[in-house]
């Protein structure tokens, strides 16, 4: 095989493997990952914009990755006192490139005319890190609409 078709194959295997790491763009990809991996600035691995929080609400705590909730409200206070809301796209996602000072001092979700919110300060804006499907810390799984 000559030098050029052995780059050629190594090329084209290189790509082949990539094609499997990029996602699906677009605003309801990938729901109930950590959107901040992809979407944070500075993490070396961005392939969308930037943003300072992002997660996706579920309509229950062990819910499948599909079952995002769509039309969440989440109001979100930072620890400069400014507020944010955001609300979720048909595959539940939210998101927003907003400055926020961290951490949270508030975090809740709004969704008909229940209010749920968490008990303790939000350290970063990856909030489908700690509420995942295998939660971490102390949180109690997917964020659920109440």
């Amino acid at each position: 095989m000559s030098r050029l078709a052995c780059m050629a194959a190594v090329l084209f295997l290189a790509l082949l493997a990539l094609s499997g790491c990029v996602p699906d763009r677009g605003p309801t990809m990938r729901p109930g990952e950590d959107c901040l991996s992809c979407h944070g600035a500075g993490t070396g691995a961005e392939i969308g914009p930037a943003w300072s929080v992002a997660g996706t609400v579920f309509d229950g705590t062990f819910a499948e990755q599909e079952a995002g909730l769509r039309g969440a409200i989440l109001r979100l206070t930072d620890s400069n006192g400014r507020k944010l809301s955001l609300e979720t796209n048909a595959g539940g996602n939210f998101y927003s490139a907003e400055a926020l000072a961290f951490p949270l001092q508030s975090a809740c979700i709004e969704h008909g005319d229940r209010v749920h919110c968490m008990l303790r300060e939000v350290p970063q804006g990856s909030c489908n890190v700690c509420h995942a499907a295998q939660p971490r810390w102390t949180a109690p799984g997917r964020l659920v609409a109440p």
